[in-house]
């Protein structure tokens, strides 16, 4: 069979570019553009909004310069959320929670922190400062799941909220290792143990 193209990225310098596209794309394709937490997205972001598309944030890399502060992710997802934008982020989301990485030289994001701050925004339960504040949090324990929802410091939601959130607001993450978050999450028993090889 004959592979098909969903998705595309692209990478704007402005908001000007981002209208050129949109009237360029086919309604066949959900474009994603990638914007620079660096500097006020407001306006890329409005050009976004009401439309079939989405806004990608890249949250790590190689050096500590390509990593945003809890301040600035916490802005970017405020603004998505603001225009009803939805987001996928990646790099550098190797691991559950935040923490340390030596080799890089600073603290990464951790993806449960990212998207269970960036639901409990699209909820209402927390606003941006909360939100930085959760983003910050290398305290795994802090971080609450049950059969019937998730919490963070006794913010909840319901599974069916978080279900919502992630299929309108927070979409996906990437990571260049599938194995690390897997047996991330197995080590806090939020997967089940791999099967032993017969």
């Amino acid at each position: 069979g004959r592979a098909v193209i969903e998705t595309i990225e692209i990478k704007p310098k402005d908001a000007h570019a981002i209208e050129g596209a949109l009237e360029l794309m086919p309604e066949t394709l959900f474009p994603w553009f990638e914007l620079p937490w660096q500097h006020d997205i407001r306006g890329m972001v409005a050009a976004l909004s009401e439309m079939e598309s989405g806004a990608k944030v890249r949250t790590g890399g190689v050096t500590p310069e390509a990593h945003p502060s809890p301040l600035e992710l916490a802005r970017f997802l405020a603004t998505c959320h603001h225009a009803d934008v939805p987001f996928k982020a990646t790099a550098g989301l190797h691991h559950p929670f935040r923490h340390r990485a030596e080799t890089v030289g600073c603290d990464q994001f951790g993806f449960v922190n990212v998207f269970m701050g960036a639901a409990l925004l699209h909820h209402g339960v927390v606003e941006q400062e909360e939100l930085e504040m959760l983003l910050a949090d290398t305290h795994g324990k802090h971080f609450e799941f049950t059969p019937t929802g998730v919490s963070w410091k006794a913010r909840a939601l319901t599974l069916g909220q978080l279900r919502e959130a992630r299929e309108s607001f927070c979409t996906s993450f990437g990571s260049c290792s599938f194995d690390e978050p897997m047996n991330d999450l197995r080590s806090i028993h939020l997967l089940p143990p791999r099967a032993a090889k017969a």
